[in-house]
């Protein structure tokens, strides 16, 4: 799920997953060259992570879990196709 909040010409986005119990989570996306980063994990075993965005900007990501399956975002702003012949989750700020 995503949640965006506006401020100061920044786009605050929080991703939220969840996952299996166990798992390790990570967003993947254009903003980093595709480069996983950690999400964490709430005690109720939500995992989590926020970053600051420009406004205005699209961006493509999309979710690994730590035994390699990857997952959508039923909540992004729309789904495109990728080269490897599924879709990327669609962010816009």
């Amino acid at each position: 799920m995503l949640q965006k909040k506006s401020k100061g010409g920044r786009c605050w986005v929080t991703f939220t997953l969840k996952a299996s119990e166990g798992e390790e989570a990570f967003v993947v996306g254009e903003w980093n060259n595709w480069k996983p980063q950690k999400m964490r994990r709430k005690k109720d075993g939500t995992f989590w992570f926020a970053r600051a965005f420009p406004v205005g900007k699209t961006y493509r990501f999309r979710y690994l879990l730590g035994n390699g399956c990857w997952l959508n975002d039923e909540a992004a702003d729309g789904y495109c196709p990728n080269p490897f012949g599924s879709e990327d989750c669609v962010l816009q700020t």
